[in-house]
């Protein structure tokens, strides 16, 4: 993938609050979502829509214990413990978070998925009861891929040292997961 690189427009954006454990559990149900080999789509849909709402949560989170620290813990500050049963709503997350922040990561087609899908992990986690959506696409994960990729340049950007963010290969995951780009290269 040689001079492909994914590199979004961040001059307007302020530096977040880090939040790299949370970022890095969002990426680990982006990744069991997108490599599992027999997912089924509401799975994938499920893992995606947690791996979304965890990082859009992310902005709206205090640490709770061992600052500064690899396993720093949070908690929801209280616009998110507010929101009570609508805590899992995408687009309500998606509106507690900084209109900075907002533009950055979503475009105005990728609000409409977070609208389609605002209610997915509680609706569509368990594929077998009649609510459930039997179509899925993978539209909510390659939205996910793309806001994990843009929050953790976002991070890198700004010089978070968490080993997680730093050693995170934004390129890789971007045009491999959610812009899959095949590379010809003729035989010499």
């Amino acid at each position: 993938m040689s001079g492909l690189s994914f590199e979004p427009n961040c001059d307007d954006v302020v530096s977040p609050d880090f939040r790299p454990y949370m970022i890095e559990t969002a990426a680990e149900y982006f990744f069991v979502a997108k490599n599992h080999a027999r997912v089924k789509g509401y799975i994938q849909t499920s893992l995606s829509a947690l791996s979304l709402e965890i990082m859009l949560k992310s902005f709206n989170a205090d640490v709770s214990t061992n600052a500064g620290k690899i396993n720093e813990t949070y908690e929801p500050n209280q616009r998110v413990k507010d929101l009570r049963s609508k805590a899992h709503d995408l687009v309500f997350l998606y509106e507690l978070i900084d209109p900075v922040f907002q533009c950055y990561l979503f475009s105005h087609s990728d609000i409409d998925t977070l609208r389609e899908h605002r209610s997915v992990f509680t609706s569509e986690r368990y594929g077998y009861e009649s609510e459930a959506q039997g179509v899925h696409t993978d539209c909510l994960a390659k939205l996910a891929g793309t806001t994990l990729c843009k929050i953790i340049f976002l991070y890198k950007k700004f010089g978070c040292q968490d080993p997680f963010i730093v050693n995170f290969d934004i390129n890789e995951t971007y045009f491999n997961y959610v812009q899959n780009v095949l590379v010809f290269q003729p035989s010499s």
